[in-house]
Order: structure tokens, then sequence, then C-alpha cells
């Protein structure tokens, strides 16, 4: 427990260091919760989306696309 430097009663002393174990121990579970991924072993490859900027021209507006009702765009 640490030395208080103030006029502390004796239960907020105890409930301080219990609040300063309970951080810790919070702290620590954190720690080995986000070293796990690391222990995993390879999983499934993951596909790599490229997108490419579509060409516009001068005049070119930004008006929305309409829907046809055909479940088409």
């Amino acid at each position: 427990m640490q030395q208080s430097h103030l006029e502390e009663s004796a239960p907020y002393v105890t409930d301080r260091e219990e609040l300063r174990q309970s951080e810790i121990e919070l702290m620590r579970r954190r720690e080995r919760v986000a070293s796990l991924p690391r222990g995993l072993p390879p999983g499934a490859a993951i596909r790599v989306s490229v997108f490419e900027e579509a060409r516009r021209r001068p005049g070119d507006g930004d008006s929305p696309l309409e829907y046809g009702g055909n479940g088409r765009w």
C-alpha cells in the first residue's frame, strides 16, 4: 500500500488501494487480450479490392443515379 501524504481516513486509503490494484489487473488483462491475436495461426486469405477513379469530363454533373424499379440502377 502506498503512503498517504494527506490526512485521509483509513477506509478511503483502503478503497483507493483496491481501486489501484483493480486498475493494474485491468491493464494486465487488456495486454493479455491484445496479445491473443498475435498467437493465432494464419487464417483465410483476405482479398484486397482495388478501386479506380472514374474518368470525368468537364461539365459532368453530380446527379444521383436513378432507380429503374426493375432491380437495376
